[in-house]
């Protein structure tokens, strides 16, 4: 990188050359926050299962091991589900596609990439990879699980606060009556916008507001959902209301 200066922010040499990337995987323990993690050259199901073997090293043999992880191909392959089939120690508890935000693992790669390698500069792979295993390394010496603080309350407090801004925006309407809203695919797209950046009025608020009052009863972190910072899917926002009792009719 080349030094910032007046009116100048940031800039590249002109030789400046990517010399590869590498596939993190990584494993966090939600009981005392370490982290388990490998650099692999490609994403391919050989890597994974490879990875699925530190795993198993790393945990003594007398315990199980549940596994959350997301919908990626690499995590369906046949020989993977073969694999895990035949060793019951494992149980894989799978997100909803496109949700990786969903795990507490992210906060990790944010770590890595905010306080480890952002702006940068690594003359190989190798070196790039060092500099992962030695910030990770320092940081299992000193680890601490995630706990979720904020509440609810407090995510529906911050929607009403937003929402006052909007004209027409009306959080008054029961979430449960917003699981009887979107019956079918059809009504879904004018029940929520997939861009994050831009909110369908007056029911993507709503939308909102049925994930805050639904994530005192999953069992899984559902990550920060705010109205200023929407982050809502599709996947995950169905998933949700089939839980709170909407029957989804076909198209």
């Amino acid at each position: 990188m080349l030094p910032m200066g007046l009116g100048y922010v940031e800039g590249i040499t002109h030789d400046y050359k990517r010399h590869g990337t590498s596939t993190l995987f990584a494993a966090l323990n939600v009981l005392n926050g370490a982290v388990l993690v490998s650099c692999k050259p490609r994403p391919r199901h050989q890597e994974y299962l490879a990875f699925l073997r530190e795993i198993e090293r790393a945990v003594p043999a007398e315990l199980d091991i549940r596994s959350i992880a997301d919908n990626y191909a690499t995590h369906n392959h046949p020989k993977v589900k073969a694999r895990l089939a035949a060793h019951p120690r494992w149980t894989m508890h799978f997100i909803p596609t496109y949700s990786s935000c969903l795990k507490q693992v992210e906060r990790i790669f944010g770590m890595i990439i905010d306080k480890a390698i952002r702006r940068g500069s690594f003359t190989s792979v190798k070196q790039l990879v060092q500099r992962i295993d030695h910030f990770i390394a320092a940081y299992n010496t000193n680890c601490c699980p995630f706990k979720w603080t904020a509440t609810a309350d407090s995510i529906l407090e911050k929607l009403h606060r937003f929402c006052t801004r909007i004209p027409g925006q009306d959080t008054s309407v029961p979430v449960m009556k917003l699981a009887q809203a979107a019956q079918s695919d059809a009504q879904w797209h004018a029940f929520v916008r997939a861009d994050r950046r831009e909110m369908a009025a007056p029911d993507a608020a709503h939308s909102i507001a049925l994930l805050a009052a639904l994530s005192t009863r999953t069992d899984f972190a559902l990550g920060c959902y705010c109205a200023d910072e929407t982050r809502c899917h599709r996947s995950i926002l169905r998933e949700l209301l089939r839980e709170a009792g909407a029957v989804f009719a076909p198209d």
